[in-house]
């Protein structure tokens, strides 16, 4: 009888996948500047096993896709950032990256910004409040400065910024109740209008 020869069966295996990208900040604010962004596997190993390498004018890189094995066999990555427009900024970290999802790397953030963070608030309103010109309200930005004691560290760092409106009037929410803050009001021409070293209201106080 003769011989037939039986082909193997082939499986095809397919492996998970996970799909990641980077939210890219600067002082904890979205800017337009270019920014590069390199993650790697350790200092040592830059340039080699690169998962990301982007660069972009706005907030958020594109996504790439990485064998999720090599997200568990890899516990941390070494994220290399820069920003450079002038004042050009560099920043170095390690970060976890347990599966899919946007990782957010902020370049030149060295203050503890939670520290910030509560439930307070402040707010413009009429008539003392608002944001105008030669008296008429007028839509401005508004910002809100860090105003420590004794000039401790954080003196002068951009916590939060917004638009008033119409009207004149604006909010800024999620301030710490506890610390002090420096409100400027900015308008294209004039010259900025300060509140300082005013308190956030907490909500419901």
């Amino acid at each position: 009888m003769p011989a037939f020869f039986v082909p193997p069966v082939l499986t095809l295996v397919t492996y998970p996948r996970d799909s990641i990208r980077f939210r890219i900040l600067r002082d904890g604010l979205v800017t337009p500047g270019v920014k590069y962004l390199r993650v790697c596997r350790s200092f040592n190993a830059a340039g080699q096993g690169e998962i990301a390498q982007e660069a972009l004018a706005g907030e958020f890189t594109p996504f790439v896709s990485i064998l999720r094995q090599e997200l568990v066999d890899q516990p941390g990555w070494v994220v290399f950032a820069e920003d450079a427009t002038p004042p050009a900024k560099v920043h170095a970290q390690y970060l976890a990256i347990p599966g899919a999802g946007t990782y957010t790397i902020d370049i030149g953030e060295s203050f503890p910004r939670h520290l910030l963070q509560g439930d307070g608030y402040l707010s413009g309103s009429f008539p003392d409040g608002i944001t105008t010109l030669n008296g008429v309200p007028v839509a401005a930005t508004v910002r809100a400065h860090y105003r420590p004691a004794g000039g401790e560290p954080g003196d002068g760092l951009l916590v939060a910024s917004t638009e008033s409106a119409a009207d004149g009037t604006w909010i800024i929410s999620g301030l710490n109740p506890d610390l002090k803050f420096d409100i400027i009001g900015r308008l294209d021409g004039q010259n900025d209008v300060i509140a300082a070293n005013v308190q956030p209201m907490p909500l419901g106080g």
